[in-house]
């Protein structure tokens, strides 16, 4: 990332990522997708057999619907206590004034996001809470300037941006 050129009295307040969520099939998709190829296989050779074992396997202890990832895009949003501003590999994207633009929340949802640590004894462990994630609209003359998407936390951000505007005093 190329370095902002901050304005004199500029600090940065907050620097996220952003994040693009995708589905992928879950286990049991893929359990029963492997079931079929086996038992295609199966009719080839006996390595079938083994497949349709592990896509019961995967059925069985596997859960159902999608599951949900989380991929950096290489953009980052910043925050300072003058402008929001989107950055790219090469430099700033899009900036506005958080003085002359209004944040807006849009598309605020609750997710399910879990996150898979391995111990130092090998043992695996699974922790999943519910994050509010959602966008955020910077309106300038009733028109969208800029947008944060996907952010954790939304109305936090927005209410951390009221703040700057409220006590900077412009």
């Amino acid at each position: 990332m190329s370095e902002l050129n901050l304005m004199p009295g500029e600090q940065i307040v907050l620097s996220l990522n952003e994040v693009v969520e995708s589905k992928k099939p879950s286990h049991r998709t893929l359990g029963i997708i492997i079931i079929i190829i086996g038992v295609i296989l199966i009719l080839v050779y006996y390595i079938g057999i083994i497949l349709i074992i592990l896509g019961i396997y995967l059925c069985i202890k596997g859960k159902g619907g999608s599951i949900v990832y989380s991929t950096p895009t290489g953009r980052k949003y910043v925050l300072t206590n003058k402008r929001a501003i989107v950055q790219g590999k090469d430099g700033i994207i899009r900036q506005v004034s958080l003085f002359d633009s209004v944040p807006m929340l849009r598309n605020v949802r609750v997710v399910s996001e879990s996150v898979v640590n391995k111990a130092q004894d090998g043992s695996w462990s699974k922790t999943t809470a519910q994050v509010e994630r959602g966008d955020i609209a910077f309106m300038e003359n009733n028109k969208v300037e800029m947008e944060f998407n996907n952010v954790e936390n939304p109305r936090d951000l927005v209410n951390k941006i009221e703040n700057i505007v409220k006590n900077t005093g412009w």
